[in-house]
């Protein structure tokens, strides 16, 4: 096996133990070649055929798993775009400029005017209307532009379905985003207000899956979840179908299409109870020196920040078959949030609604 290095900090790879350890953000792209980034933050590659050691399965859970290699239907979820792992290796790179990656952004237009949208959504009040790509990309800063064109480029994906809409879909995954970033910026100070808003965006992203790879099913499980004669949560009709959770569709998507930890950590854990729920801290730091600081966290964390939101969601858009009530409970008194604040915080949101809408 012979080494790579890395052009940014000189870091050199060898073993399989060294690809494994402080890097993140592994995806096979749809040439087949591997990408991940250096605990450096820079983008690396590894063309077909020089990665036997490599499996989507490596930090899957057990039932991610299972259902990756045993389920046939899995195969059918689409991988990464090349053009768009590059164009975030780029952005990656130090030595890339804020006019190099507006170029390269020009050439996925669609992309481009996703960013600008998704830059108004989470540019605070007093911040001018974003317009140009240039300010879009300065505004909302290297990491999280990399991760809001993974979360613009999901949405290109068709779905196979008839009751389960995308569009619908993707306005309730964008208002959860927004009320995460919300209940961040207000409630949360600690948690880092855009990572919120993708994390929420994508918490719910293994219904994508679902509605690509089991589309029948998804069919169903909206019909069942939505009869008006005995409504249902969304896990409640998965459970009743026997169908796999999305929850676990979501992890196994979030291996192939190279999700950063938060997001993982955030979409896998917020159907969980609080107490329920593994530190994300420790798991995201091994490559870290014993001398170097790890970071700490005060007052409510980033999944708990997404698992409020999700359930506010339904609030929001006037769904309250689809909230599960305890579980809202116990979220919203780690937030401090009695009855009443929980309807005040519920009314404040509704605003949210009303720009979904327009």
């Amino acid at each position: 096996m012979k080494p790579t290095f890395c052009q940014c900090c000189n870091r050199q790879y060898v073993t399989p133990e060294d690809y494994l350890k402080g890097t993140s953000k592994f995806r096979v792209c749809s040439r087949g070649n591997l990408w991940f980034e250096c605990s450096c933050g820079s983008g690396m590659i590894l063309k077909k055929g020089e990665f036997e050691w490599y499996s989507p399965t490596l930090n899957m859970s057990d039932a991610a798993k299972t259902v990756f290699s045993s389920v046939q239907e899995i195969k059918n979820i689409p991988l990464i775009p090349s053009a768009v792992i590059k164009l975030q290796s780029l952005i990656a790179d130090e030595n890339s400029s804020t006019k190099d990656i507006k170029e390269a952004l020009k050439m996925a237009p669609n992309i481009a005017l996703a960013i600008i949208n998704s830059a108004n959504n989470i540019r605070a009040a007093s911040v001018p209307e974003i317009t140009s790509l240039e300010h879009a990309v300065s505004y909302v800063g290297r990491k999280t532009l990399s991760d809001m064109i993974l979360a613009e480029t999901l949405q290109e994906f068709d779905f196979k379905t008839n009751e389960f809409s995308k569009d619908k879909y993707w306005q309730e995954a964008i208002l959860t985003g927004r009320i995460a970033e919300y209940i961040a910026k207000n409630y949360a100070p600690s948690v880092n207000k855009d990572e919120a808003y993708i994390a929420g965006s994508l918490c719910n992203v293994g219904k994508v899956v679902s509605a690509i790879c089991f589309p029948e099913t998804t069919d169903d499980i909206t019909r069942t979840s939505d009869n008006p004669r005995r409504p249902k949560t969304y896990q409640e009709a998965e459970d009743q179908l026997r169908s796999i959770s999305h929850i676990v569709l979501g992890e196994v998507a979030a291996a192939l299409w190279g999700f950063p930890e938060y997001i993982v950590h955030s979409l896998s854990s917020h159907h969980l109870k609080p107490n329920d729920v593994d530190d994300l801290a420790e798991d995201d730091t091994d490559f870290l020196d014993e001398d170097d600081d790890k970071p700490e966290h005060e007052g409510p964390t980033l999944q708990q920040v997404v698992a409020l939101a999700n359930q506010y969601t339904h609030w929001v858009m006037l769904q309250p078959h689809r909230m599960d009530e305890t579980l809202f409970e116990k979220y919203a008194k780690i937030f401090g949030f009695d009855e009443k604040k929980r309807d005040e915080v519920g009314t404040s949101l509704m605003e949210f609604r009303e720009k979904a809408a327009s």
